[in-house]
């Protein structure tokens, strides 16, 4: 019966980590995806933003249905380590397609500076929407 409390301990355990570890990426991913719509602002025109952001948005979610899928094919077949090794030849493939990117792009002009509250005020105008 020990045995038994033990690994309903340690589920318990396994399961308050994966709902720590999942709220870390929700929170993570909450600042991450703003930044990356707002890299492709800065990378296409303006009259060609909206196609930009849908294609973003189909190879981001196509990629979040397909990676785990490759994952398991790819560690079944060739092991955690292949995996991951497949996983940094990604990341150089990722590397060498952004240092193709030109680099003699006028920089995007800031945004003005908002007054205080105007935030608050964009926010419900959002929700309102």
């Amino acid at each position: 019966m020990t045995r038994i409390a033990r690994a309903g301990v340690a589920t318990a355990a396994a399961a308050a980590s994966l709902f720590a570890l999942s709220v870390a990426m929700g929170t993570l991913n909450a600042f991450g995806q703003p930044a990356r719509l707002a890299l492709i602002s800065a990378l296409v025109r303006a009259d060609s933003l909206g196609t930009a952001v849908a294609i973003n948005s189909v190879a981001f979610n196509t990629a979040r249905f397909i990676g785990p899928m490759a994952a398991g094919y790819t560690i079944a077949n060739g092991g955690v380590a292949f995996a991951f090794a497949a996983n940094a030849v990604s990341f150089l493939v990722f590397a060498a397609t952004l240092s193709r990117l030109p680099a003699d792009r006028p920089p995007v002009e800031p945004a003005r500076a908002r007054a205080r509250g105007a935030m608050l005020a964009e926010a419900i105008a959002g929700y309102r929407y």
